[in-house]
């Protein structure tokens, strides 16, 4: 969705649906679009960088993974020289 390329879909119906287009000249029919104050509309922003997103997520998740390993080394450390009862 971020290259613009589902906005083909839509370029033959004046940037609406098919089922839209098709209802058109009903007035309960509502379709969606940015619009500023003056009625003309407004392009769509692009997408942030999503492979450093993803880079960030998987770092982030490695980290936690780490965290919870040693969690889990340190619980069982624990438990190991508790002394029997």
């Amino acid at each position: 969705m971020c290259n613009g390329s589902y906005q083909n879909l839509f370029r033959d119906y004046d940037g609406m649906a098919l089922q839209d287009w098709e209802q058109y000249i009903l007035p309960w029919n509502w379709t969606v679009r940015a619009e500023n104050s003056s009625g003309v509309i407004v392009q769509q922003p692009t997408c942030p960088a999503i492979p450093l997103y993803l880079g960030l997520f998987v770092i982030e998740n490695f980290f936690f993974f780490l965290f919870i390993a040693f969690l889990a080394f340190v619980k069982l450390r624990w438990l190991h020289s508790k002394p029997s009862a």
